[in-house]
């Protein structure tokens, strides 16, 4: 019975997933862009479209500056060490 509930939970998910990030964002976004085309989705949950990738890279300086004894979960997805490797590399 408990696979038979999670097989129909990530179902129902990948449904509300393509309804909502899917079909609705579209509609929305097609407001303002009216000459964008809302592509196809997939079934499922385990992608995600994402534009260019920007790699930045942290050396010595990036980790004494942002050092990992905060004790915040989510420290490392701060803006702060984020806007300074790009200003690292990009606004030197």
């Amino acid at each position: 019975m408990h696979a038979i509930a999670s097989i129909n939970f990530s179902r129902r998910a990948a449904i509300n997933y393509r309804k909502y990030h899917g079909k609705e964002a579209g509609k929305m976004a097609q407001k303002v862009l009216p000459e964008m085309e809302i592509p196809e989705f997939s079934d499922g949950t385990d992608y995600a479209r994402t534009g260019q990738t920007i790699v930045l890279y942290a050396g010595g300086e990036h980790f004494e500056r942002f050092a990992d004894d905060s004790g915040d979960l989510f420290f490392h997805h701060d803006k702060r060490p984020y806007l300074y490797l790009l200003g690292k590399q990009f606004w030197k």
